[in-house]
């Protein structure tokens, strides 16, 4: 009778082999494929990754305060987002891979509007 068993171990190192990240969500592809489709619906990318004419693909686009764009080609470039729904629904629900460069970029470019608030009065210098 042996006490150690292999099989799980076995498992645990291939569940650490899988790539992860082939799970992951990329929103930003997924936002840039939608407004392609909103521009041109016959795309490969549009009848069969994604399923989608234009007439949808415009009406899960967005601005930044979330209102709808209006379903014109000139309209294109107030898109900035996707609704929720549209997002679920053509991009997945997953976590797109978090980028320390994608942040630490966003972090910086922040910098000097956070030492504002952050930062007392006298530390902060004359602004």
């Amino acid at each position: 009778m042996s006490l150690y068993h292999w099989r799980p171990h076995v498992v645990l190192v291939l569940l650490t082999l899988y790539p992860i990240e082939s799970l992951a969500t990329n929103f930003t592809q997924c936002f840039e494929s939608v407004i392609s489709c909103a521009q041109n619906s016959t795309s490969p990318d549009c009848t069969s990754n994604l399923n989608i004419s234009n007439t949808t693909a415009f009406s899960v686009l967005r601005t930044s305060d979330g209102s709808l764009i209006p379903p014109v080609l000139t309209a294109i470039d107030a898109a900035t987002a996707l609704s929720y729904g549209g997002c679920v629904k053509y991009c997945g629900s997953g976590q797109e891979p978090f980028s320390w460069n994608d942040f630490l970029a966003r972090v910086f470019r922040m910098a000097p509007s956070l030492s504002r608030f952050a930062l007392p009065a006298s530390l902060r210098g004359s602004t």
